[in-house]
């Protein structure tokens, strides 16, 4: 039996890979998931940017080419936070997106958001938000 079900679990999975029309479960595009089933989702990261806080006062986001990001194309990008200070935090807030690293604690985490068109999003140190922030904003989508 379990043979048979890892047979079943192949051809499945070759059917799908190849675009195969075999079985039912992939046409046009799209497959069909029978209801009652979780369907996994995929987002396209559109790249990556890079958040550090601390060790001395300053926060950033910049783009691997190491500009500052002052706009970003709407859609899913991935954020690597590095927190460099127990006495720091990043937290960055807009439409649809709140999060935060603790301030008590050095931190090296990574995000996934998604940023909506025409929208203005910030991130402040919380406990020095009067002069650790700074913004960006999303283009129109294309």
């Amino acid at each position: 039996m379990q043979r048979r079900v890892a047979l079943f679990s192949t051809t499945l999975i070759l059917a799908l890979l190849s675009g195969s029309n075999a079985m039912g479960y992939y046409g046009g595009g799209v497959v069909t998931v029978p209801s009652g089933t979780a369907a996994a989702t995929t987002t396209t990261v559109l790249g990556t940017v890079y958040a550090t806080v601390g060790p001395s006062q300053v926060i950033t986001l910049k783009k691997k080419s190491g500009l500052v990001v002052t706009k970003l194309r709407p859609g899913t990008w991935k954020i690597i936070v590095d927190d460099k200070s127990a006495v720091h935090n990043f937290h960055l807030t807009g439409q649809g997106v709140a999060k935060t690293t603790t301030v008590s604690q050095i931190t090296k985490v990574t995000w996934t958001v998604t940023f909506v068109a025409l929208k203005t999003y910030t991130y402040v140190c919380d406990p020095h938000k009067a002069f650790m922030r700074g913004s960006f904003t999303i283009k129109a989508a294309i």
